[in-house]
């Protein structure tokens, strides 16, 4: 930031700017978790295997439209999980991620109605919650647990910086000054047993 620029800044553009920081410290973190989402996410400790794969069955093998069939196969495969000493977990899915493209059929499939036909009654109004982000692309959906009973993720702040850091630096002989913006963000992939992903359609 210049002489110049401090001189003339009449309407506080500057003090705007530096403001306008929190918002790119949220959009940072936010797209730091979706980077583990890419593909298809990160590589497991417990199992060697990316977090979505058909092996531990938290991967559609066939990639499907958002439809009653397609997420009570998802729901049931979620459900069927067991802790690492075979204990069933019997825990349902709460959370419907998806992109914008796919957020009205989301939406759609999770409206409550009022059915003439038993046949015709929607078995996930009410029972999930649709997310979206544009961080996602295309098709895919995903289905999670409720993250207070079963995380799937975990991000975490350097002890003692909990939050952003702004350093302002005045080099001798130079007009002006430099701002910088620190931030210490880490986040990563625990378990698998409470995600679920269908390539979508």
């Amino acid at each position: 930031i210049t002489r110049q620029m401090l001189v003339n800044d009449n309407l506080g553009a500057i003090q705007d700017v530096l403001n306008d920081q929190s918002t790119a410290v949220a959009q940072f973190e936010e797209g730091k978790f979706f980077e583990l989402l890419a593909s298809d996410g990160p590589t497991l400790l417990e199992t060697g295997r990316a977090l979505f794969n058909t092996t531990d069955k938290t991967k559609a093998g066939t990639a499907a439209a958002i439809t009653v069939a397609s997420l009570g196969l998802a729901r049931a495969e979620m459900m069927k999980k067991t802790t690492k000493d075979g204990r069933k977990l019997s825990i349902a899915p709460a959370i419907l991620l998806v992109s914008p493209d796919k957020l009205t059929e989301a939406e759609q499939i999770v409206t409550a109605i009022a059915p003439a036909q038993s046949d015709k009654v929607n078995p996930f109004s009410g029972r999930l919650r649709p997310v979206s982000t544009a961080q996602i692309d295309g098709n895919a959906w995903y289905l999670f647990a409720e993250p207070s009973m079963l995380p799937v993720f975990e991000y975490g702040l350097l002890d003692g910086y909990t939050a952003p850091r702004m350093r302002i630096d005045e080099p001798f002989g130079v007009q002006g000054m430099s701002v910088s913006v620190e931030h210490d963000f880490g986040c990563g992939a625990i378990d698998f047993r409470g995600a679920y992903k269908n390539a979508g359609a």
